[in-house]
């Protein structure tokens, strides 16, 4: 399983204040270690920086531990989502087609108003092609079912 975000977060400026900025992220997440560990065989190949953890919901005790790997920031997710591009199909890679777009123009588009870093983490104002961008993207995710609960195409 994995899942591709474009949203805003609130983010501490050096002055003490804060700012909503643009985050991008790809996580990939499953029960079985060998698969997540290999994607982040995959991502060191690769030299892109990712966060590695583990998570249980501590209610349910037959659930198993979900472990994932995170790519945080516009040049980790692009790192990722270029060279996976080829394997991907259906509504996941239309989703990281227009990640990578978005990306692309965000990158051309952003100036950072406060030393944020190359990362994406800047609170650059955010055009109307980029929000309608991020408000695709959450569209895209949006799955629909029909009476019998299956999942309607689009």
């Amino acid at each position: 399983e994995g899942t591709i975000h474009a949203g805003f977060a609130r983010m501490k400026d050096r002055k003490g204040g804060s700012r909503h900025a643009l985050v991008f992220d790809v996580r990939i997440g499953n029960t079985d270690l060998a698969i997540v560990n290999e994607v982040a065989r995959i991502a060191d190949i690769l030299g892109v920086k990712y966060a590695f953890y583990s998570w249980k919901n501590p209610r349910r005790d037959k659930e198993r531990r979900c472990w994932h790997v995170s790519f945080l920031g516009w040049e980790r997710c692009e790192g990722i989502l270029k060279p996976l591009l080829p394997y991907m199909i259906g509504s996941k890679r239309q989703q990281a087609e227009l990640a990578l777009r978005l990306i692309s123009h965000r990158r051309a588009t952003w100036k950072s108003t406060w030393g944020g870093s190359r990362q994406g983490f800047g609170a650059s104002p955010v055009d109307a092609e980029t929000m309608q961008g991020v408000e695709d993207l959450r569209k895209m995710k949006r799955v629909e079912y029909d009476a019998d609960r299956k999942p309607v195409q689009r």
